[in-house]
């Protein structure tokens, strides 16, 4: 039989576990984001011409800086052991100005894949 965590152990293990996937999974969201923009960028360029490739070039941007916010939270709130610190909490409530952004671009996203499929 394996040792078990105490009760308020195990939960701060999980809760430690959870929140630096938390962090990493940001980062790969980041990442797609670049990749969908790119393709976003070079899909709707051909339709709707250079503020198309701008728009998308700028959704690029957005996506890098969100990939380099999330770095920076990650490397302040992971020690170098790989465990999360005690501010690493206080790091992932600072996510406001990412999700914001993110949602924000997401609506343009949207918005300009609506006006291809009806005017497309």
């Amino acid at each position: 039989m394996s040792p078990s965590l105490p009760a308020d152990d195990a939960s701060e293990s999980s809760v430690r576990v959870a929140s630096q996937l938390t962090l990493l999974s940001w980062r790969r969201t980041a990442l797609r984001w670049v990749v969908v923009a790119g393709l976003g960028a070079r899909l709707l360029g051909e339709f709707f011409g250079t503020a198309a490739v701008v728009a998308g070039g700028l959704a690029v941007l957005l996506g890098f800086a969100l990939h380099l916010s999330a770095s920076a939270t990650y490397r302040a709130a992971v020690a170098s052991d790989g465990t999360l610190t005690t501010d690493g909490y206080d790091h992932l409530a600072r996510a406001r100005l990412r999700v914001a952004a993110l949602a924000a671009a997401t609506g343009v996203l949207g918005a300009s894949t609506l006006a291809w499929v009806w005017f497309g």
